[in-house]
């Protein structure tokens, strides 16, 4: 059974999220390129062919504030490239409307940001309200491929 690597960086605690939720096997290393952008950047990664970023509004916030995610989505877009298969997602955990403690990031900025994401990078963006939710979701994308 193919695993799904979840990022050593990401919160302590989500394998057992997957464990309880799923029956997604799942290992913890770090996920980064590599000069031949073979290995993917990003939180969560599926038989080479699922991608997945997740990001809480607070970390949405301040990736748009500091252009932190145009980056990431360009390079998350090279490595969908590569392969035809390959499918790379955008979880948003939060109340998309939220106050942001920066203050300075509408829900309407957030909307438009979001979807100029998925237009401009292809980039299929997911907003749920918990990992939870998230979870779930990524276990019915992963059975996509098995």
């Amino acid at each position: 059974m193919t695993k799904l690597i979840i990022d050593e960086r990401e919160p302590s605690g989500m394998e057992g999220l997957f464990e309880t939720f799923t029956s997604l096997e799942t290992d913890r290393k770090m996920i980064t390129e590599n000069e031949d952008m073979i290995q993917p950047t990003g939180d969560y990664c599926y038989d080479d062919y699922l991608l997945i970023e997740r990001k809480t509004i607070t970390d949405l916030d301040s990736s748009f504030i500091s252009n932190h995610i145009w980056e990431q989505c360009q390079k998350m877009r090279v490595w969908a490239n590569q392969d035809l298969k390959r499918k790379v997602r955008l979880y948003i955990i939060g109340d998309l409307g939220a106050y942001n403690e920066y203050g300075k990031i509408s829900f309407e900025q957030r909307i438009g940001a979001l979807e100029s994401i998925s237009w401009r990078y292809g980039i299929s963006v997911f907003a749920v309200q918990t990992d939870i939710q998230m979870v779930v979701g990524i276990d019915k994308m992963c059975r996509m491929f098995d």
